[in-house]
C-alpha cells in the first residue's frame, strides 16, 4: 500500500494580497500569507484538485469467461 501525504494532492494556493504561491501545510493553508502576512481567507488555488482516474474495464479474449465459476460440490462416493 502506498502513503501519500496530503500535501501531495492538493496544489498550493495564491495570496489574494501579494500574488505569492502558499504552499500548504498537512493539507490545510496557512492562517496568514508566509510572505506579506496578510489572511489568506480569500486564496484561490492554483490548480484544480485532480480528478479521480476513470476505471475501464480490463479487456476480454473473445470466448473467454469474465471470471471462473467456483467449484462444484463433490458426488458421492461410489460404492460397490
Amino acid at each position: 500500500m502506498c502513503f501519500r501525504p496530503a500535501e501531495t494532492e492538493l496544489p498550493p494556493a495564491t495570496c489574494p494580497s501579494c500574488g505569492k504561491r502558499i504552499n500548504r501545510v498537512a493539507g490545510q493553508l496557512p492562517k496568514k500569507c508566509p510572505f506579506c502576512k496578510s489572511p489568506t481567507e480569500g486564496a484561490e488555488d492554483d490548480a484544480p484538485a485532480p480528478a479521480s482516474p476513470a476505471v475501464v474495464p480490463a479487456p476480454t479474449a473473445h470466448g473467454m469467461p469474465n471470471a471462473p465459476s467456483a467449484p462444484k460440490a463433490p458426488g458421492a462416493p461410489i460404492s460397490k
